[in-house]
């Protein structure tokens, strides 16, 4: 099982334009906009999290709740797209 912060690692190799090797010569020159999305978007979630949790000035507003609530729906989408594709399954290749 991958934790948060192995998970964000990964998504992290996933979000530039141009992916670096060995990612590159699995699924191509950059990861699908699907792909992209569900790891920028869990990124920022985990971001959040964060700094929800240790961060005691921060203020969650309801605007902030809706915001991130639509990046999580929005990674579900893209996830869904993608679930079933060897996509998803590069991610855990280790460089």
């Amino acid at each position: 099982m991958v934790n948060h912060t192995e998970m964000k690692a990964i998504c992290v190799r996933f979000v530039p334009e141009k992916l670096e090797r060995p990612l590159r010569d699995l699924i191509g020159e950059s990861a699908s906009p699907d792909l992209q999305t569900v790891a920028r978007n869990f990124i920022q979630l985990q971001n959040a999290r964060h700094r929800a949790d240790y961060d005691l000035s921060y203020d969650l507003t309801w605007d902030d709740a809706y915001e991130l609530l639509e990046l999580a729906s929005e990674g579900v989408k893209a996830w869904q797209h993608i679930q079933g594709s060897a996509e998803p399954m590069s991610s855990f290749c280790r460089s």
